[in-house]
């Protein structure tokens, strides 16, 4: 998960069309998961937005569904 003083690379910043592609959601529902509005940290580089891999892979971890237990 990004950079260490070891020299390796970080993944390269994703767009929205690849980001939105991941969640399998609309480029519009991603605008409105994005930080402010959302918990999803985006970087803006001009007018251009741009979604850190680890970001995408931390929100899903986040969300996965646990279903509740049976009060059996």
């Amino acid at each position: 998960e990004g950079t260490t003083l070891a020299g390796t690379h970080p993944a390269p910043l994703m767009t929205t069309d690849e980001a939105a592609a991941i969640l399998r959601i609309s480029k519009r529902t991603l605008w409105s998961l994005t930080f402010p509005r959302g918990p999803i940290r985006a970087v803006q580089i001009g007018r251009s937005v741009r979604y850190a891999p680890e970001t995408i892979e931390r929100y899903i971890r986040q969300h996965i569904y646990t279903p509740p237990a049976s009060a059996a």
